[in-house]
């Protein structure tokens, strides 16, 4: 199915607005320039195709930590806010072999938005750690679930092929780490710059297959 990209201010044919939408005189314009995201019952959402991460309580982020306090570290996660990681929301926080410092990549969740736009993130869960022995790239947060595809799909895919593991922030931030590092990074930039085109999924495994014929 052909994707539809419409412009700021251009009016949507739908019945129901979502995210990205808004109304006026009972018609439906989009605010940002971005691709049509069309669900049951006629309900559209519009996927930004450009635009800096806006965090969201919940969210599974990657982060670099930037500076370290003596109570908190302070975390790069491609927003514009400031993200601390307080020394009591890491994992391990007594193990001194695993203890964090300026450089390390993390994996973490956001747990609170202050008024101001202060983002406070935790490792706490057993799901979040330090990441190490990889590459930590950038892609636009609005092509996160292109990458991922439904149900997984797309990253379960890359990472068997390309013997990587993968580990996705919502904010953009994407850890690398396997066998075939420099491929999967490869078919992430392309996928984050080719995400709104048709036929994404077999171009993806057109570049996979090469990787078997070498």
């Amino acid at each position: 199915m052909k994707r539809e990209i419409v412009i700021p201010g251009e009016q949507i044919d739908c019945l129901k607005i979502g995210r990205g939408c808004f109304e006026e005189n009972g018609k439906f314009y989009s605010k940002f320039f971005g691709v049509i995201d069309r669900k049951e019952d006629n309900f559209v959402n519009i996927l930004p195709l450009n635009g800096k991460y806006i965090p969201k309580v919940g969210d599974k982020i990657v982060g670099i930590i930037i500076d370290a306090q003596f109570s908190f570290f302070s975390v790069d996660i491609n927003s514009p806010y400031k993200a601390s990681l307080p020394l009591s929301e890491t994992q391990n926080r007594f193990d001194y072999n695993n203890k964090l410092n300026v450089g390390d990549i993390i994996h973490a969740n956001i747990i609170r938005i202050t008024d101001d736009k202060s983002i406070q993130i935790s490792m706490k869960n057993g799901a979040f750690r330090k990441l190490v022995g990889g590459i930590v790239i950038k892609i636009m947060p609005t092509k996160v679930p292109r990458l991922i595809g439904k149900n997984g799909s797309m990253i379960e895919n890359i990472n068997n092929k390309t013997n990587c593991k993968t580990t996705i922030g919502q904010n953009g931030f994407v850890f690398v780490s396997g066998e075939n590092e420099k491929l999967c990074i490869e078919i992430i930039k392309y996928i984050d710059k080719n995400a709104h085109e048709d036929g994404l999924t077999n171009k993806i495994n057109e570049m996979l297959g090469e990787l078997n014929e070498k």
